[in-house]
C-alpha cells in the first residue's frame, strides 16, 4: 500500500493534522499523533514527510525483515544507514541526525487508515492501524540536550504481519541515487511493484500519473499537496523518470503524449549495472 499511496512530499504546519492520498482503488489516511515527553506532557508531532520519513520506513522495515522480528533495535544501524543515504551524520539543531529524529517521532505517532474497495463486487476493505505499537526512547539527563535515538521501536502486529507477506524488494544502493527527491523513491517503488506484476504492456494516463503522485489532500486547510497546472507536472515527472531511466537503463518505461507505457520487466530491469560497466563508463566520460 505505501508503495503505491505515499506520504506527504512537502513539510506542514503543526496545526495540520491529517493527510488523505488515492490510486486507484486504494486510499491512505494518514494522521498526526502526540508523543509523551520526559516532563509527563503529551506533546503533538507533525504529519511525517519527505524523503526521510520514506528512507526510515524503508530502513526499519528492512530490519524487521532481516531480524524476522516485530520489535528491532536500531540505535547504531540508524546512523549508518543515513550515512549510506549520503547524509552527513552531523547533529545541532538543523543538522541531518536532527532532521530524522524528528521523522522517526512523527512516523512514531501517526495513525493510517487504509481502504480498498471494489465497485463491481460491492465489496470495500478497511484498517486501521499504525506503523509502530510502541518506541522505547531514553532521553538525556539536561533538558538543553537532544533526545537520543530510540533504543527499540516495535512495529504493530498487522503492520509487521502485512509487511512479510507482501514486502516490496527495494535496491538499497540505488536510493542513494534518488534520496534527495520523495517523488523519485515513490516512482521507484512503484515500478518495481507495477512492473514485476505486468502479464502485457499497459498505458497509464497523465491523469492517473498526476493522482498517485502529484496530488494529496491536507484536510485542514483544504489545499492539495501536488502540481495545480497539469503541464507543471508532466515536465517533473518526465525528468524524474529520465533520472531513473539513467540509473536503471533496462527498465521498460516510455514516455508519450498520453502519459506512460510500462511493459513487462525482466528481474534485473531494476538492478543496478555492474561495477566493471560504470567504471568503463566513468572512464569515457572522463
Amino acid at each position: 500500500m505505501l508503495a503505491l499511496c505515499g506520504l506527504p512530499y512537502s513539510r506542514q504546519p503543526i496545526e495540520e493534522r491529517e493527510y488523505r492520498s488515492k490510486q486507484g482503488n486504494m486510499r491512505l489516511i494518514v494522521n498526526a499523533g502526540e508523543l509523551l515527553s520526559p516532563r509527563g506532557e503529551f506533546v503533538k508531532q507533525p504529519l511525517p514527510y519527505g524523503s526521510r520519513a520514506r528512507l526510515l520506513l524503508l530502513h526499519l522495515c528492512s530490519e524487521a525483515i532481516r531480524q524476522q522480528s516485530p520489535t528491532i533495535k536500531i540505535d547504531a544501524s540508524l546512523t549508518a544507514f543515513i550515512k549510506k543515504m549520503g547524509f552527513g551524520a552531523n547533529g545541532g539543531q538543523r543538522g541531518n541526525l536532527s532532521a530524522f529524529k524528528k521523522q522517526l517521532q512523527a512516523l512514531a505517532a501517526c495513525k493510517m487508515t487504509i481502504g480498498t474497495f471494489d465497485e463491481k463486487g460491492g465489496h470495500t476493505k478497511t484498517v486501521n492501524t499504525a506503523p509502530f505499537e510502541s518506541m522505547d526512547v531514553w532521553f538525556p539527563p539536561h533538558p538543553d540536550q537532544q533526545m537520543l535515538w530510540a533504543s527499540t521501536i516495535t512495529f504493530s502486529r498487522e503492520f509487521y504481519d502485512t509487511l512479510t507477506r507482501h514486502a516490496v524488494p527495494v535496491n538499497v544502493h540505488a536510493i542513494h541515487a534518488f534520496s534527495d527527491s520523495p517523488r523519485k523513491i515513490d516512482i521507484y517503488y512503484w515500478l518495481g511493484h507495477r512492473s514485476h506484476g505486468l502479464s502485457k504492456p499497459v498505458s497509464i494516463s497523465w491523469k492517473a500519473l498526476k493522482e498517485q503522485f502529484g496530488e494529496g489532500h491536507f484536510v485542514t486547510s483544504g489545499k492539495t499537496g501536488g502540481y495545480t497546472r497539469d503541464r507543471d507536472f508532466r515536465a517533473k515527472f518526465t525528468k524524474e523518470l529520465a533520472h531513473i531511466c539513467e540509473v536503471f537503463p533496462k527498465l521498460p518505461v516510455a514516455v508519450n503524449e498520453g502519459g506512460i507505457r510500462l511493459k513487462p520487466a525482466d528481474s534485473d530491469a531494476l538492478s543496478l549495472p555492474a561495477k566493471s560497466s560504470t567504471k568503463k563508463r566513468e572512464i569515457i566520460k572522463r
